[in-house]
């Protein structure tokens, strides 16, 4: 697994949780950058007070018992449909809410139809557990099939001076089909109290002291937007390792990398894919039906060999028409489509290990593209090899800077990273975009890191960048996976979406934190780490600001290599928000 469980695990007494939650119950020097909160020295250890520490662990353990116990016995009762198996979990004194004086709102784009309801605080009349009972069986009512449930705990805190007394914020999730064999997707969140005396039975007793609707909405999809066509195009049976199907010393998060091009000018994309051993996979697109491996054929690998990075890209670096290949730290120049052949060692290009990918832009304007490579650095080991750690925010000097490549027009490339300024800082960097940030020709950069905020580099047109990333609001915090760009609200104006690592229980944990807990400037770095992902709309001239609550695209859970595309072609770009880290169960997918 990528992250190093000494340098960015925070625990009290056992490991808890990786830094893709970002829950610091404690934090060194170390893992804090003294310029987070404003000085260059370095910050004294803030570790949480005891009492807050176990006053977490309380919460989180419950937290987990509700889902683990309570959670699957619920849900069994309530996909049964049985008011009575419902109401045998609700206590005596038992009082709620619903949405029966809520009006729906309902939304249709195309073939999708919504419906949306949330209650106002105060408002709701109170019901016993009967009509509460009912109310919960009429959200299953879109749903001729269920295929996907889930329940899962948002918020949680004991109540004060009661110790078996809990208040919960859960929601409810629930995916399948209707009658007319239409994909339907439903979810709500509601505000429960709960009183656990024996936290072992909370699967077979009454513990329900209150349960409150809150929000409810679901979704109607009359037509899917894609087909699954894997198996029909062979691409099962590349000769990729699948994590399912591995042991589990041996799955990997990071194995290969994928770029698309018609290489051979025949009207149908293929597919190059970059192994970390080294190997190189090109699927050639048989009429757009299926893919036939063809590397060796056409030149590409000879014996795999030890690589020192898999990134994988196509870049027309001589103009000809034919896009050429990158893969696995190789440029091999494409023979019009017949052949290829390796250029690397004269084309003066070199790759250092850690590469997470590669852009291309023609950046100086001169008619030939140019080159980015976007770079990491595996923990534990500092640009000079030294043991250093990774400090999570405003770390710009643990990882190793990126590299701009300009292509010179004669089959060679210059490294010409330190004169244009384009490195970004010896940050942590999982992605990169090439965008227009200004009304110049001259294509900017963001870059999205992993460790230390994100950065906004401006072409200044004369051949350097400039650092606007504060200047413009888009810096955000660390953790970030991924970033595209696009003009969303289509005002002329290019946006960016940047995916970051979040969970539920991190956030969670997150709302049982305040700044008094640590000292100044740290608690927001916490807090903006676990935020989810962000839309950073162009907005007030040169500003950009997160509208990604508002526009519904923030709780992607463990978010990478998002993409923008018009998928129903209506002229409005759409997001496609990939999500998962390295779920233990295939059908409880952890994004």
């Amino acid at each position: 697994m990528r992250y190093s469980i000494k340098s960015v695990v925070l625990v009290v007494g056992v490991v808890l949780i990786p830094v893709g939650l970002l829950i610091a119950f404690w934090a060194k020097p170390s893992i804090f950058d003294s310029k987070a909160i404003g000085t260059r020295s370095a910050i004294a250890e803030a570790e949480l007070a005891p009492e807050k520490q176990k006053q977490i662990w309380d919460n989180e353990h419950m937290a987990f018992e509700i889902e683990r116990r309570f959670g699957p016995a619920f849900l069994a009762a309530l996909l049964s449909k049985d008011p009575t198996r419902l109401q045998s979990f609700m206590l005596p004194d038992f009082r709620g809410s619903d949405f029966t004086d809520v009006p729906v709102v309902p939304r249709k784009k195309d073939f999708i139809s919504e419906t949306r309801r949330t209650a106002q605080t105060g408002s709701a009349t109170t019901i016993d557990s009967q009509a509460l009972s009912a109310s919960l069986i009429e959200l299953l009512e879109p749903f001729d099939k269920i295929q996907r449930k889930q329940i899962r705990n948002l918020q949680i805190a004991q109540i004060a001076g009661q110790q078996s007394r809990w208040k919960a914020r859960v929601m409810l999730g629930f995916q399948g089909l209707n009658a007319s064999g239409h994909q339907v997707s439903a979810l709500s969140e509601h505000e429960v109290e709960l009183t656990i005396p024996d936290e072992m039975k909370m699967d077979s007793t009454a513990i329900i002291n209150s349960w409150q609707m809150e929000t409810a909405f679901a979704r109607v999809c009359e037509q899917p937007f894609f087909e699954e066509v894997t198996e029909s195009y062979g691409l099962d049976r590349v000769a990729i390792g699948d994590n399912w199907k591995l042991p589990l010393e041996k799955t990997s998060q990071n194995s290969f990398q994928i770029a698309c091009a018609d290489y051979n000018h025949d009207g149908y994309l293929d597919i190059a894919v970059a192994l970390l051993d080294g190997t190189t996979l090109l699927l050639k697109s048989v009429e757009g039906k299926r893919f036939q491996e063809v590397s060796r054929s056409l030149g590409i690998n000879g014996a795999p060999r030890p690589s020192l990075n898999f990134v994988a890209g196509w870049i027309d670096y001589n103009n000809d028409g034919y896009p050429d290949l990158l893969s696995c730290g190789r440029l091999y120049e494409n023979q019009s489509g017949k052949a290829f052949v390796d250029v690397t060692d004269r084309s003066g290009l070199q790759f250092a290990e850690e590469c997470m990918g590669c852009n291309v832009a023609d950046y100086d304007g001169d008619g030939l593209v140019d080159l980015y490579l976007v770079y990491q650095r595996e923990f534990g080991h500092g640009p000079g090899g030294e043991q250093e750690k990774p400090r999570w925010v405003d770390d710009d000097h643990s990882g190793k800077e990126n590299e701009l490549w300009r292509n010179m027009g004669d089959g060679t490339f210059r490294d010409v990273t330190a004169v244009a300024n384009a490195g970004g800082g010896k940050r942590h960097t999982h992605s990169a975009a090439w965008f227009y940030y200004d009304d110049d020709a001259y294509p900017d950069l963001f870059l999205a890191n992993d460790f230390g905020k994100n950065v906004l580099l401006r072409n200044k047109g004369n051949g350097s960048f400039e650092d606007i990333s504060s200047l413009t609001g888009a810096d955000g915090f660390a953790t970030s996976m991924g970033a595209v760009t696009g003009d969303i609200d289509n005002d002329g104006l290019t946006d960016i979406y940047v995916a970051n690592m979040f969970s539920k229980m991190g956030r969670r944990i997150i709302g049982q934190l305040t700044d008094s807990d640590y000292p100044p400037g740290i608690f927001p770095q916490i807090q903006g780490s676990c935020a989810g992902n962000q839309l950073f709309l162009r907005k007030d001239g040169q500003l950009y600001r997160d509208c990604s609550d508002q526009m519904g695209v923030n709780a992607v859970g463990w978010a990478y290599a998002p993409a923008m595309l018009d998928v129903d072609g209506d002229g409005w770009l759409d997001i496609y928000a990939t999500a998962g880290f390295m779920s233990f169960e295939k059908d409880e997918p952890d994004g």
